[in-house]
């Protein structure tokens, strides 16, 4: 597996106020299409995963929050599909808080 992951975007979880960057373990790739009239890009690729990463204050440990510098700074630098070199998807899954299963093909990410 590639010590790589690809930045998506940034997740605010509602509640927590916690970020999170959702990442995939190759870059998104694309056909246009046309749909009743409409230009549309799909997928074309298979075999895609896709991971959280969770970053803490190294200080505190803490979670970074949505109000965070790093995050801040992190939403204005990276654009979707960028890499994210040194970070790898990890073998464990990301479990649902409601149903206590794992999550298909969604994994955390951690430092390579």
């Amino acid at each position: 597996m590639s010590n790589s992951v690809y930045f998506r975007r940034i997740r605010i979880n509602d509640e927590t106020k916690s970020a999170v960057i959702i990442v995939s373990s190759q870059p998104l790739k694309q056909a246009q299409a046309e749909i009743a009239g409409f230009q549309v890009g799909a997928r074309t690729q298979e075999d895609v995963s896709f991971g959280l990463l969770a970053l803490t204050d190294p200080k505190t440990g803490q979670s970074l929050n949505a109000n965070s510098p790093v995050i801040k700074g992190l939403q204005s630098k990276l654009n979707p599909g960028d890499e994210i070199p040194g970070f790898k998807l990890s073998n464990s899954p990301v479990v649902s808080r409601e149903t206590g299963k794992a999550l298909d093909n969604l994994f955390w990410v951690e430092p390579a």
